[in-house]
């Protein structure tokens, strides 16, 4: 990687995922691409990690970033239809 801002927001992502589920963790390759989705379409990062805590209360075998894609949207946006990434204005 060599945008810095994107690094730190896998790194944040990871780093998040390892502390929630108590082992290592490394995005996948399809996380990875998924967190470079959010990354560039804007999307702040404390609505991905509160997503991926909503994810972890709802379910106790949280595996991956995409398992928690759902859980990223507030109830507001999912009620309209539409997605986090395409109504946020700032990253953090």
């Amino acid at each position: 990687m060599k945008d810095p801002d994107l690094e730190a927001y896998v790194e944040a992502i990871e780093g998040h995922l390892r502390a929630r589920r108590g082992v290592e963790h490394i995005l996948s390759p399809r996380d990875f691409a998924l967190a470079r989705k959010w990354h560039e379409a804007a999307v702040p990062l404390a609505t991905v990690l509160v997503g991926m805590d909503r994810a972890f209360e709802s379910a106790r075998e949280v595996t991956s970033l995409a398992f928690c894609r759902r859980r990223k949207r507030s109830p507001r946006e999912r009620s309209r239809g539409c997605c986090a990434a395409s109504s946020s204005s700032s990253r953090r």
